[in-house]
This record gives structure tokens, sequence and C-alpha cells, in this order.
């Protein structure tokens, strides 16, 4: 969370109102509204408090119908008014939230590696919804309320020092106070909110945890277990609600008593007035009808600003995301590389500073065309070469390059266009099969898409569902088994043109018979692409043309699976342990 220093305040306000500015038209039109709105209900309790002035001193029949006649013109204007108000700045705000929803995106794709291990995907989803969403009281509301609602105590003071200056004497000092008096409870105000925030937070990812992984609760017999740890978020939650509500309760008694107070002490002052012969009775009516008419809108901003220690939490979790920096420094585009020989030279990378280094002075070598499969034991650091090929983090030391240049002179557009990766859950979207298929390559043709899926072993299974490739997926391919995931994910890479494909476990939801139908896909596509398989199947590993094993973040052995396996080393030790498991 990010602290209220002052420059953080400023840098919140000023990522608060900046796109405000973009929208400089509709930001006129809607200010415009809602003065005239907030006029016009100023001006019929004024005119309600004439009106009674003009019957108290017996005026004539003419001046009453003129003034009943500005009083239903007030009305029909403020309600023309508000009805544009509310469609202005409603209209704003969702042109607004859209920018923000759009800037948490950018945010997330610049620092998405990071954010796969600090940040849950529940926190991140409730930004870019119910806090963009909560904004829209903001801008559609406490923007223009504000800025109107602070004009009509103003022109009441001027009012008030005309008819008799004590009387504004007393009716300043009261609007001060008013406005003061959010300040008394704004701390613990932000603190309560804070904490309903990080109870929702708890909630929200708990019973998403919950919904994704039912199925091993029931098996395991915890579903008495989690239902204890739903319902303990659920108390938390209450709990932090009730103590902000009750809050917020206090803060609006607070408000209303002073209110009051304010109406009673003008009241108060004018009857003073009276009994000295300084002040006619009958503008009483009058003057209580002005200190309403610009009380009454203040205060509704106010309690609509009670909302603000909410909205500033959410606006600094937004501007978190917004604000993220680019994990890895993008350069305009050198170029396609003329080949394709992927080359790591001495590299070396940990995920955190100060941590042991996951890759210790890795080289190798890998041709175009070749096949090549990574092994090693878990944690050894095969899929972190993956993610350094793809850049998803650069090394803290060492050169990796793609026909003879550098990753980190490449543009990121250009050198994932020369790589295609299918990882070990590779994540289907809410839409067809198809355009599943076709995710990097959104120009393909049905008939390549086809193809591609006939090289992955998918076409068949696909064809087999009612609605065939406009089948729809859902839940990330939750409809689809693990093995017909995998292909739909490999049948995206194939689609591709890219030259060097990565695969990362693509094999271990794949049957013994698929998983050697695309081996020999892989061998006989049209186009010799390098292939990278990071593997603990035998049979992924017999048929790489080089396996590299990795032990410890170092590369220890390679060569050919047969060769390794007669040296007796570790390799052998590898295949030894992986046929016992199966």
């Amino acid at each position: 969370m990010i602290s209220a220093s002052p420059s953080t305040v400023s840098s919140l306000w000023q990522s608060l109102l900046s796109p405000v500015f973009r929208h400089k038209k509709q930001l006129l039109l809607t200010l415009i509204s809602g003065v005239l709105a907030q006029g016009a209900a100023f001006a019929c309790v004024v005119l309600t408090g004439l009106l009674c002035l003009l019957v108290l001193d017996a005026s004539t029949w003419s001046a009453l119908l003129v003034c009943a006649v500005l009083l239903a013109a007030s009305v029909l204007l403020t309600g023309l008014a508000r009805w544009a108000l509310a469609w202005l700045s409603h209209d704003l705000a969702f042109a607004l939230i859209e920018t923000l929803q759009m800037g948490i995106f950018n945010g997330v794709a610049r620092g998405a590696p990071v954010l796969n291990g600090s940040q849950r995907t529940g926190d991140i989803a409730a930004s870019a919804t119910r806090d963009a969403s909560l904004m829209e009281r903001f801008y559609a509301h406490m923007l223009v309320d504000y800025l109107t609602a602070f004009i009509l105590p103003c022109i009441a003071l001027v009012m008030l020092l005309l008819i008799n200056p004590w009387l504004g004497a007393v009716f300043l000092p009261c609007v001060m106070l008013i406005t003061a008096a959010p300040a008394l409870t704004s701390r613990q105000a932000k603190r309560r909110t804070q904490d309903v925030a990080t109870s929702k937070s708890v909630l929200d990812n708990l019973i998403a945890e919950l919904c994704q992984g039912w199925r091993d609760i029931q098996m395991s017999d915890a579903h008495k277990r989690y239902t204890g740890r739903l319902q303990a978020a659920n108390t938390q939650l209450n709990t932090a609600q009730r103590r902000a509500d009750a809050l917020t309760g206090l803060a609006s008694a607070l408000l209303d008593s002073l209110m009051a107070l304010s109406l009673i002490s003008v009241t108060g002052v004018s009857l003073f007035l009276m009994d000295r012969n300084l002040l006619s009775p009958h503008l009483l009516p009058f003057i209580i009808s002005i200190a309403a008419a610009a009380l009454i809108p203040l205060l509704d901003a106010l309690y609509v600003g009670g909302q603000w220690s909410a909205l500033k939490a959410s606006a600094e979790r937004i501007l978190t995301l917004q604000n993220l920096p680019e994990h890895v420094e993008d350069v305009p585009c050198a170029g396609v590389p003329a080949h394709h020989v992927i080359r790591f030279d001495r590299v070396n990378f940990s995920y955190q500073r100060g941590e042991e280094a996951v890759l210790k002075d890795v080289s190798f070598m890998i041709p175009e065309g070749e096949h090549v499969a990574i092994a090693g034991p878990s944690g050894s650091g095969k899929t972190t070469i993956a993610c350094l090929l793809m850049r998803f983090y650069d090394p803290q030391s060492g050169c990796i390059s793609l026909g003879g240049q550098p990753l980190a002179t490449m543009s990121i557009k250009s050198l994932r266009h020369q790589i295609a990766w299918v990882s070990q859950e590779s994540w289907l979207f809410s839409d067809t099969l198809e355009n599943n298929i076709r995710l990097g390559c959104p120009d393909a043709t049905f008939s390549q898409v086809e193809n591609a899926a006939k090289l992955a072993q998918a076409d068949s299974f696909i064809r087999a569902l009612p609605d065939g490739y406009q089948t729809m997926c859902s839940g990330g391919g939750d409809n689809f088994s693990g093995g017909q995931r995998q292909r739909i994910a490999l049948a995206r890479a194939l689609v591709s043109a890219a030259p060097v494909i990565v695969l990362d476990e693509t094999s271990a939801g794949l049957d013994d018979d698929n998983e050697q139908r695309i081996l020999r896909a892989l061998k006989a596509l049209p186009t010799p692409r390098t292939v990278i398989m990071i593997a603990h199947r035998i049979s992924m590993l017999k048929a790489a043309d080089r396996v590299l094993l990795l032990e410890n973040g170092r590369i220890t052995e390679t060569g050919q699976h047969n060769e390794l396996i007669n040296q007796q080393g570790s390799y052998a030790k590898l295949i030894d342990a992986i046929a016992r498991d199966n």
C-alpha cells in the first residue's frame, strides 16, 4: 500500500484528475449542468422564502404572481439541469473508468512476471472491477458536487451580509465548522476502510480458491475445514464492516447536529436583532430559507465525501497497478534476426536480489532446426531458461542471443514473434476454440487453424464436439481435459510462423499414442523449426536430437539420450528415478 506522504497525496490527486482533463468538453458541460442544478435548487428554496415574505408583507397580487412564476421556472430548470447532470456526469464517469481500467491492464502487462509471485489474482481483479467502479462515485457525483456545493454558501453569505452583517458573521463560522467536521474522523475512517478492503480481498481470494479446487477439497474430505475458513473470513468482514459503518453513522450524526446548530444559531441571531428592532420579523422565513438552501447541498456533498476514505484506498490500489515499472526495458524494433541460432553465454539469474542464483554460469548453443530437450530435477531452473528466452526477465549477468543478436537489443514484440511457447498450464480464454487457437496469429485462416489442430492431434476431438471449432471455452478451459487443453495450446503455437517452439512439460497431460503422433508431426513440419522441450517423460527425451541436463542451476551433461545413459552419470540416475516413478 502506498504511504500517505505529501508526494503520494499529490500524485494521487494528479492520477485522479489527469484523465478528466482529456475530456475537457464533457467536463465543462457537466460543471455547467451541476452549477445550474444547484443554483436552480437554491433559487427554489430562496424564492419560497421570498414568497412567504411577500405574503406576510401583504404585497400586491402582481408581485406574488411574478414570484410564483419565477419559482415555477426554477423548479423546471432544476429538473432539466439534474437530468442533464445525471446523463453528462455518468457519461464522463464511464469514459474515465474505461481509461482507468486500461491503465490497470497496461500496468499489469508491464509487471506481470513480478505479480505472479507478489499479488493474488483476486486482488488484481478487484482493482480492475470493484475499485474502478467505486471511482464512478467520484467522477459522477463527488467531483461536480464538491465543485458546486461550496459556491452556494458563498452566495448565501453575501445575501445574509446584505440583510445584516451580524447574520453573515454567525453564518460563516458555522459553514467553516461543518466543512472541517469530516477531518475529525478521516484518519480513523481510512484505517477502517482499509480493514474492510483487506477483509473483502481475503474473502474474494478464498472463494476463488474454493471454486477452483472444490474437487480436491471433496476428495480430501476437507470441506468442513474450508467451510470454517470461509465462515471465519465472513465474520472478519462483517466485523470490519460494522466498525466502519458505526464510524460513518457517527460522522453523519455529527454533520446533522452541526446543520441543526447552524440553523438554530442563524435563527437565534435573527430573533435577537428583531428584539432590538434591527430586523423586520417578516424577514425570518426568508433568512432561514437562504441558510437552509446553502447548507443542504453542502451537507449532501460531505455525506458523499464520507466515502472519500474508501475511494482514496481504491485509488491508491489502482495507482499502484498503473505505475508498475517495466520489468524488462523494451527497445525499438531492430529488425528480424538473419538466422535463429540460440545462445546462452555465461548466464546468471536469480528472481530476487540477494537470493541464491537459479541459473549459474549457464552456457549452451542450439543450432537452427535442432530439437533439444532440457532435463533435470524439479526446481533445477528448466522453466527459468524458457522465461529468460521469452524475456519475461533479464539475467543479472551473461548474454542471451537469437541469431547472433542479444535479446536486450530486440523489441519484445519482435522477439516474441520469433518464439511460440506452450506452458505447463496454458489458459484458454472465454472465446471459441477457433479463436483460441489463432490467439497469437489473429489473421490465420480457418484452414491454417485446422492444419495446426491436426498437427497437434486436436482436430479429431474438436470435430466430435457438437459445435466443433465454434465451441466456447469457459473457466480457462475447465470444460476440457488436461490433455485436450495441452493439444489446443500446442495448436496455438503451431499456427504461428514462429521459427522457435518452446514446449514446457507439454506432454504431461498426453497419452503415449498422442505424444508419439505429436513428436512425429514436429519432425515432419513443412518448415523445420527449432524445438526446445522441457520434459520429464523418457519418450520426449529419447526423441530429442540432444539433451541438456540441468542440475542446481548448471548444465552438467549434454548429448543424445543413449550417449548420456551409457555414461552412467547424473542423467542415467535421473532416468532410473523417472522409470521407477512410472
